[in-house]
Order: C-alpha cells, then structure tokens, then sequence
C-alpha cells in the first residue's frame, strides 16, 4: 500500500456457517476476494489487502487512493454474487475518527442500495 492509498473499502459479509462460516463459505469468500482483486488490477484502482472471519462475518479490506473508483470497480463484482449479504463501507481517507464515509447495502440475490 502506497501513501497514495489514503481511502479504503471494507465489505461486511453474513456468515451463517458458524462464527468463522463453513468451509464452502470460507472457499466461496476467497474466490469472491480473488474476482475483486482482478477487477482491481485490471482498472489500477486499488488493492485487496485481506480479511478477518470471526463472529458471523467476514470483512474484506480495500485500499486504494480513491473510494468511489474502487467501489466503481468492485460493485459490479459484488452485485454479480448472490450468497451473502451485508454492507460495504466506504472510508474516504485515512482509517481515523470522524473521516466522511458512505454505506451500501448487499442483500443476497439482489444487488446493493446506498443508505
């Protein structure tokens, strides 16, 4: 991650297999991680930095120098899966207190709203 990379994308997906998810969604989860790093890639907009899988869900970590291209990029990608639901969070700058952020919705089999 560059110092460029100011901005971060955070995806919060239900996990109904346990407190860390069942193998397949474990395996379902990695794949998703896999197709977002590629749209990532091919449109320079940011990175996949991880996940941490505990109480119910997963969170996905994004970084890259803009929220909105990333969330551009990766939306397509998240509104194509239909398994999980949850909600994305949009950081626009560095990961402190008080910095301007937006929340999307991801309802399984049904894309995503902005609230």
């Amino acid at each position: 991650m560059s110092e460029n990379d100011g901005h971060a994308i955070m995806i919060h997906l239900v996990l109904d297999g346990g407190h860390f998810g069942s193998k397949e969604e474990r395996d379902a989860v990695h794949a998703l991680e896999d197709e977002l790093e590629k749209a990532l890639d091919l449109a320079g907009a940011g990175e996949v930095d991880g996940d941490t899988f505990g109480g119910g869900e997963v969170v996905v970590y994004i970084y890259g120098p803009d929220a909105d291209v990333m969330y551009a990029t990766v939306g397509p990608v998240l509104q194509r899966q239909s398994q999980f639901s949850g909600h994305v969070i949009l950081l626009y700058g560095d990961h402190v207190e008080g910095v301007p952020e937006r929340r999307v919705e991801l309802e399984a089999g049904s894309g995503s709203r902005i609230i």
